[in-house]
């Protein structure tokens, strides 16, 4: 799923576990910056989730920088967009189906590994049969609705390649763009407080949108200057907490929306454009960014087990108020990332010895077949 230096050749697709590896000189740092920020990103976003910030009067520079924060849930687009950028040029067939089931496995395992937890250390009444059930209708790890969607993005992006190709110039394809822009974030802008004023019926075509604008990018290289998509990242999450600041309400406003909102549209895509071609010298920094982006799914999936735990424990010792709490951050979000770091690198280092395991059976195998 990466490349080395753009546009030289990518390869792989499943971006959002980063499951094909490639060699050194074909991986893109820059894609594996973006999809390091999309999992960081997605682990932050869940801070605002089991916490007060969005039941207490929004006041202060503490709860200032928290609503900027809190601007930026953007991994699952960022996700999306790296499946557009590399299934581009993906054709219908039997070895790209196959170049997924990394991702179903690894999702499995780790259901199981959760269900395991909540049964035997949370003590939850999920019976085996309740558990596995939820594996199947993505309910056993809360955040698995990503893969409920990844699936079947996955699954038809060969025919997505056929219909981006099929459009004859770039302004068209700017258009069918825009245009889906439109149809999924004016609804979520505007259809709120009892008012129903755009049309919404295809709102939940977002990932699509996503995925167009990730092969946009792959075939015209957009170059922007870095500056400028700083100062404009900046400008975006800015806009919610100074709305919240001016208005002063009791509760905490969420006018960006949802992940295919007004705001998060065009600051995943900023995102994207300010670190998808970034390049970095350091052989170091190299390798802890791929490390990252090869556990990518896993630590994503892993986290809701620790959130789980990690949030209740630091509330119940260390929560006097919202303000004070935000500080925080910075011990819960690194210590929930390194633990799932942890336990993705030991499922790692577990399938890739079954994998080993398996090919020397296979070996074996073929050598008794031609022995005898």
């Amino acid at each position: 799923m990466q490349g080395n230096i753009l546009p030289a050749p990518i390869s792989g697709c499943s971006s959002v576990a980063g499951n094909v590896e490639l060699s050194s000189q074909k991986r893109s740092v820059g894609l594996d910056i973006v999809r390091t920020i999309a999992c960081v990103t997605v682990i932050i976003s869940h801070f605002f989730l089991y916490t007060k910030f969005n039941q207490v009067p929004f006041e202060g520079i503490s709860l200032y920088l928290q609503g900027m924060l809190n601007s930026f849930p953007i991994g699952s687009d960022l996700y999306m967009m790296l499946t557009g950028f590399l299934c581009m040029n993906k054709v219908f067939g039997k070895s790209f189906y196959k170049s997924g089931l990394k991702v179903v496995i690894s999702y499995v395992f780790i259901s199981l590994l959760t269900i395991t937890v909540n049964r035997y250390y949370f003590g939850m009444n999920m019976s085996w049969s309740k558990g596995l059930m939820g594996i199947l209708s993505f309910s056993t790890i809360p955040y698995a609705w990503y893969i409920e969607m990844w699936i079947g993005l996955f699954l038809l992006s060969p025919f997505f390649n056929i219909l981006y190709k099929a459009i004859p110039s770039k302004r068209q394809k700017q258009a069918i763009i825009l245009i889906l822009f439109f149809l999924t974030a004016l609804p979520d802008f505007g259809n709120r407080y009892g008012l129903y004023i755009f049309p919404a019926y295809w709102e939940d075509f977002y990932p699509l949108m996503f995925y167009l604008i990730g092969c946009y990018i792959r075939e015209y290289q957009p170059n922007i200057s870095k500056w400028k998509l700083v100062v404009f990242a900046f400008a975006l999450v800015n806009i919610a907490p100074l709305f919240n600041l001016i208005v002063s309400h009791d509760d905490y406003i969420h006018i960006i929306g949802d992940r295919n909102g007004i705001v998060l549209i065009p600051l995943s895509v900023t995102i994207f454009l300010m670190f998808y071609n970034v390049s970095i010298k350091s052989e170091i920094g190299k390798t802890c960014l791929k490390g990252i982006s090869l556990r990518s799914l896993d630590i994503f999936l892993c986290s809701a087990v620790f959130d789980h735990a990690i949030y209740p424990y630091f509330i119940s010792k260390y929560f006097v108020d919202q303000s004070q709490f935000g500080a925080y951050i910075f011990i819960i979000i690194p210590l929930i990332f390194g633990l799932s770091f942890t336990i993705a690198t030991i499922k790692r280092a577990l399938f890739k010895g079954l994998e080993r395991l398996i090919a020397k059976l296979r070996h074996v195998d073929r050598l008794d077949i031609k022995l005898t």
